[in-house]
């Protein structure tokens, strides 16, 4: 698949963790941009990443009018992995899907919280983890690794959970 430079950007920028400025390395952004259909955009994405002892595991959601994506990727690496200029590091393993927004069975609350905390500044907010079952009985985690979300990722969570419930509302009135 080709991607203009605009094209491009925009797929990092929507990979990109919040607030931390760090971008999937390159073999998470091919995965991503090889599974969305030709003739749909990214509505919304949710990208964590997990540094273990010696592992660096990378997992990202995105939904598109008429689909799920599911990435992860990981390596052995004591250093970030991320997306830089020189990332030439293969994923060590490499796991990427799509599924119909059709297919989605259930989307559930597994966390809540109220947060009044200094980040919120005036505001009082509920954080939430959800839950994606799909019909074959597979369920994803949002955020990507489970438990409740920063004060960075709650908002990436909600436009996650609100483009797939969107979509399925588009689906039920669909002719």
């Amino acid at each position: 698949m080709k991607l203009t430079n605009e094209e491009r950007s925009r797929v990092i920028r929507s990979a990109s963790i919040p607030n931390r400025g760090a971008a999937p390395p390159r073999a998470v952004l091919q995965a991503l941009v090889s599974l969305v259909p030709n003739d749909q955009e990214i509505k919304a994405t949710i990208c964590a990443v997990k540094n273990g002892q010696d592992r660096i595991t990378w997992r990202l959601l995105s939904v598109t009018k008429d689909a799920v994506i599911f990435v992860e990727a990981s390596r052995v690496s004591k250093d970030w992995w991320m997306l830089n200029p020189k990332d030439e590091q293969p994923a060590e393993h490499l796991d990427a899907w799509i599924k119909p927004l059709r297919d989605v069975r259930r989307v559930g609350v597994v966390e809540t919280e109220s947060r009044d905390d200094d980040f919120y500044q005036e505001e009082w907010r509920w954080v939430t983890a959800h839950n994606v079952t799909f019909k074959d009985d597979m369920t994803v985690l949002v955020p990507p690794f489970g438990g409740l979300p920063s004060a960075q990722e709650q908002d990436a969570v909600e436009g996650f959970i609100g483009s797939v419930l969107h979509g399925l509302i588009g689906i039920e009135n669909r002719p």
